[in-house]
């Protein structure tokens, strides 16, 4: 379907012929496929497109226009693009409380909901998963909990939209009122970022950018923009396949796949995790949740025993060609808080908290997903149990080589 559209691409909201009308039409179709994929319901909820995650919060951070005046509700345990555009905006940050996981307290939430407001707006910003165990929000109680309370929700979806939906069948009085997430996150290609949004609240938001396909009527001295708000938001022509690819991306693991049959594939990937990390020496695993895939992702976060992360995920590479990522995961208090009472290569301490700036600060994660198998999490498994039989790593003539550099697939791409 991807290659179809690109052989009959046209401009967007740009032309009357049919290549661009037929590219309007998925324009279109894709902004209520995107929303559907969320679980809300197009037109109450539109769509605004951006490069990631991190560039769309920080444009819905910059267009609610905080001040001192206003407040942002924020736990210790979000990535670091939920919270840096937030506390940009200089508007007063009330934290929650989240536990080693990740997630949030609901008392908690509502004690710091009953506190005297300062009578500016409130924002409760949070994730859907954590990045860093894997933990699910209990998104539906909270949003539920700010909405009474006439706060407004954000949702960072990034780490939750390939594996549990963002709002479940039954549970749509408990949308969010904006959510953020990247079609990279949804084995989506192109990259586009998501900002699903409703659509009442981009009536009271300026654009960001304004130009082509924006203004109804300009002037040497004034413009008058569009009346169609989400036509407001198309300043230049947007990425259609990147925003088609995330629509199918959607519909296929919330209608095709369905988000059932990836929790209990998730559940055997987390059963074998659990089974062979539990016996590996020296491994010290990090927020396991019971290895349950009703409460995490099929992720592991863990440290070995005097081997730096970054140490264990080079040779897990070299060794095994398994691909993790190591170090502080764009998180610094909750990668901290979880090396508590341990110096950062797993050794039992009661010194202060290795820097954030040593390279031996930090978490190894591996996660695992819909296109993993048991398999792979045994070779990982066995990849990890090599790091802790056998510390020092090996001689390079015994590491299995990285792929190809970038001028190999230049040298055969079409002259």
């Amino acid at each position: 379907m991807l290659e179809v559209a690109a052989r009959r691409y046209g401009s967007v909201f740009r032309g009357s012929g049919q290549r661009s009308v037929l590219s309007s039409e998925l324009f279109r179709a894709s902004v209520e496929k995107i929303c559907g994929f969320v679980g809300v319901r197009h037109p109450e909820y539109t769509v605004l497109f951006g490069r990631n995650a991190t560039d769309l919060l920080n444009r819905l951070a910059r267009r609610l226009r905080l001040d001192a005046s206003d407040s942002v509700l924020l736990s210790d345990a979000e990535h670091s693009s939920n919270e840096l555009p937030w506390r940009r905006t200089g508007a007063r940050i009330l934290r929650l409380r989240a536990d080693d996981g990740g997630l949030l307290d609901e008392d908690d939430l509502q004690d710091v909901l009953r506190r005297p407001s300062t009578g500016g707006k409130r924002v409760l910003a949070m994730t859907g998963a954590s990045n860093v165990t894997g933990a699910f929000q209990p998104v539906a109680a909270l949003v539920r909990a700010a909405r009474a309370a006439g706060v407004m929700s954000v949702v960072d979806a990034s780490q939750l939209v390939a594996h549990r939906p963002v709002v479940s069948a039954g549970n749509s009085d408990a949308a969010p009122d904006a959510v953020v997430f990247a079609g990279h996150k949804m084995y989506a290609p192109f990259g586009v970022g998501c900002l699903v949004i409703r659509t009442e609240l981009l009536s009271d938001l300026a654009p960001d950018d304004i130009g082509g396909g924006t203004v109804a009527d300009m002037s040497e001295t004034s413009w008058d923009l569009v009346q169609d708000v989400e036509r407001r938001e198309l300043a230049g022509s947007p990425n259609l396949l990147g925003i088609y690819a995330v629509a199918l991306a959607g519909q296929f693991l919330r209608d095709v796949v369905g988000y059932e049959a990836i929790m209990r594939h998730e559940q055997k990937l987390l059963d074998t995790l659990g089974a062979g990390m539990c016996n590996l020496p020296d491994v010290i695993v990090h927020a396991p949740l019971d290895w349950s895939a009703r409460r995490k992702c099929a992720l592991v976060t863990f440290s070995v025993k005097g081997v730096t992360p970054q140490a264990v995920a080079d040779r897990l590479a070299a060794e095994a060609g398994v691909s993790v990522r190591a170090g502080h995961l764009c998180q610094f208090r909750l990668t901290e808080r979880l090396l508590r009472g341990l110096d950062a290569v797993g050794r039992d301490s009661a010194a202060e908290p290795t820097r954030h700036d040593s390279p031996e600060f930090g978490v190894v994660r591996a996660s695992f997903g819909l296109g993993s198998s048991v398999d792979d999490v045994q070779r990982f498994l066995a990849g990890v149990a090599r790091i802790t039989s056998q510390p020092a790593a090996p001689p390079p003539e015994q590491r299995t080589p990285f792929s190809s550099p970038a001028s190999y697939w230049f040298d055969r791409s079409p002259k």
